[in-house]
């Protein structure tokens, strides 16, 4: 039988989780038969690898297994296991969560009726305790990128958003336009999906809530006073750079800046402000002088009046930096600030 979908879940210390992820894979209209799962065991201490062989011993003919002896965090994993990926398509699923029974069967459809880079579809914010219910007759649109004022619509608008979860895409898309996730680092994602705005032609957008995305309070995103919140900064970096080596910024320099200010100072800001409890004042002046060296002049960007009056309050800090004092006070004021809740 032929594999249709390359499904790529890296798997840390998710033995809750594990088996309902897997389920939801089984339970798939498309068929297991054409769906190849491959599972990334990376380095976990808990009980996620004897599950996982479990899981491999009932499918042994739809489930792949990787076991990495060291934590590379989600973009390792994901990067190990594409070169696994022997099929048309690609998608990856994180393995707190869990997906619709028809979810890979209808992106498939749409991806071969219109002859898709990426179809991209919406999701649950799911806890997991109360079910959750499907729009009713949900819309679909293609998206044709045939010119660079599209594309810098895309860009600005972030159609698709970053989170690889949520999109099937042709598997040498990726591959000839070596779009691949930085490695070691949290919000990898951030960095991943930048690159699908650069060259993606054709995107199916589809209204439909196939993906159930678990509200884990000991997720990466929510965990508190970790240092790899603090990846976003490096992640900021290495973004820009890939921008630079691509030479992209010739062509979509206002376009790139606008997104950078928005998904890496802003968020920075944010991560800073409200995932620490610990000062982080060192960092984000670090986050000052780097976002300045990219962009000595904001205001210069034509895309200004895009950013909420509180963005641009937020924005002005790049003009004016807050001293240590100042800082702490405005971490305080964020964390009550309606729009960070």
């Amino acid at each position: 039988m032929c594999k249709k979908i390359s499904i790529i879940i890296p798997c840390y210390n998710t033995e809750p989780y594990i088996d309902r992820c897997l389920t939801s894979l089984t339970n798939q209209t498309i068929g297991l038969e054409h769906l190849s799962v491959i599972c990334v065991n990376d380095a976990s201490t808990d009980n996620t690898w004897k599950l996982l062989e479990s899981w491999k011993k009932r499918f042994p003919n739809d489930i792949t297994l990787i076991n990495s002896a060291q934590n590379g965090r989600q973009g390792t994993a994901r990067n190990t296991a594409l070169p696994y990926a022997a099929t048309p398509y690609v998608t990856y699923l994180d393995s707190d969560d869990w997906v619709e029974p028809d979810m890979y069967e209808k992106m498939y459809q749409t991806a071969e009726s219109y002859g898709c880079d990426i179809v991209f579809c919406g999701m649950f914010r799911d806890s997991g305790d109360t079910p959750v219910i499907r729009r009713p007759n949900p819309s679909a649109w293609l998206l044709a990128i045939d010119s660079a004022e599209e594309r810098k619509k895309f860009i600005v608008h972030n159609t698709i958003k970053y989170s690889c979860c949520d999109k099937l895409i042709r598997t040498d898309f990726l591959t000839s336009h070596q779009i691949a996730f930085p490695e070691k680092l949290a919000y990898e994602d951030i960095y991943w999906g930048s690159m699908l705005y650069l060259y993606a032609k054709k995107i199916c957008i589809m209204e439909d809530n196939f993906y159930h995305y678990y509200i884990n309070p000991n997720s990466t995103v929510l965990a508190a006073d970790c240092p790899y919140h603090k990846d976003i900064l490096q992640i900021n970096e290495l973004r820009w750079q890939m921008y630079q080596s691509r030479n992209v910024l010739e062509d979509y320099r206002h376009e790139l800046e606008y997104d950078f200010l928005v998904s890496g100072y802003l968020l920075a800001l944010k991560i800073l402000a409200l995932r620490y409890t610990t000062d982080t004042w060192h960092d984000y002046r670090q986050l000052y002088k780097n976002t300045l060296a990219h962009i000595p002049d904001y205001t210069a960007n034509p895309y200004l009046s895009l950013f909420t009056s509180f963005q641009r309050l937020q924005l002005q800090l790049l003009k004016n930096p807050l001293s240590h004092g100042e800082w702490q006070e405005y971490c305080n004021f964020l964390k009550t600030h309606p729009s960070m809740k």
